[in-house]
């Protein structure tokens, strides 16, 4: 979290200066970018992408991170109620003071729930579809669920590649 939040103060003066000197009519941020955030100062139209699941409260589902199922009744409700401060307090002790560290030196409100981050862009496409998330009657209007996005531009393999005879591990920040 100090990463993202660290790398804002970069992200910021960056976005910035990409609008001043493209003026762009529309701008299309990553949710893990904090500093391009700063769109929501922007004032014209802007949307926020996001490649990973969602950590967005809801009635109608599980409390984000251990994976449970849906539950009903009574007993799945206290399920999910005594596993919100245990797991959201976690996030929202993890995330919530970066995160408003970031958003006050871009001179922007703090939020009250780390979630929240997903509910302030107009539009967020999320990359995923609806087979692959829970049903919720309470899903943000601003949330669309676009699909995953694989772009992989044509190249030809570089020609090391065909000499490794062992086993090969890709290791990837993300």
């Amino acid at each position: 979290m100090q990463c993202f939040c660290a790398r804002a103060k970069y992200d910021a003066p960056d976005l910035r200066q990409a609008i001043a000197e493209e003026r762009p009519d529309a701008l299309l941020v990553d949710i893990n970018s904090w500093g391009a955030l700063a769109a929501e100062a922007w004032g014209r139209p802007w949307a926020a992408v996001c490649p990973y699941p969602l950590a967005i409260r809801s009635r109608d589902v599980p409390r984000f991170g251990p994976g449970l199922a849906p539950a009903a009744g009574r007993l799945g409700r206290l399920r999910d109620t005594l596993l919100r401060p245990v797991v959201l307090g976690a996030i929202e002790h993890a995330m919530g003071p970066s995160l408003n560290e970031a958003r006050r030196q871009l001179q922007l409100d703090p939020l009250k729930q780390v979630d929240d981050m997903f509910r302030r862009p107009p539009l967020v496409l999320y990359l995923t579809a609806e087979p692959f998330e829970y049903r919720r009657r309470d899903w943000p209007d601003n949330i669309v669920m676009i699909g995953p996005c694989d772009w992989d531009p044509p190249s030809e393999s570089p020609g090391w590649l065909s000499e490794i005879t062992g086993p090969i591990v890709l290791v990837t920040t993300s």
